[in-house]
């Protein structure tokens, strides 16, 4: 997880397309208290349409790449 500071210091997460490469930002809305505050978790903005995290890969997928990954998939599945 990259975390940077763009245009008026304002944090977006940063994650990217572990096929392809391509790249969004999330922007930063807030940080979550668990446990009394004792454990501490920054949320973001959810991704755009379209992106996947994967569980298969651990990672996320933009939404070509995450198409062509189900159909990949769901053709070996079909093979079995």
């Amino acid at each position: 997880m990259k975390i940077d500071e763009v245009e008026n210091n304002t944090v977006y997460l940063v994650k990217k397309c572990i096929k392809c490469g391509e790249t969004i930002f999330l922007k930063y809305i807030r940080t979550e208290e668990y446990d009394g505050g004792f454990t501490k978790k920054p949320k973001f903005e959810n991704p755009p349409e379209g992106w996947k995290y994967s569980t298969e890969l651990g990672s996320i997928l933009c939404p070509k790449c995450a198409t062509e990954f189900e159909v990949l998939k769901n053709s070996f599945i079909n093979n079995l």
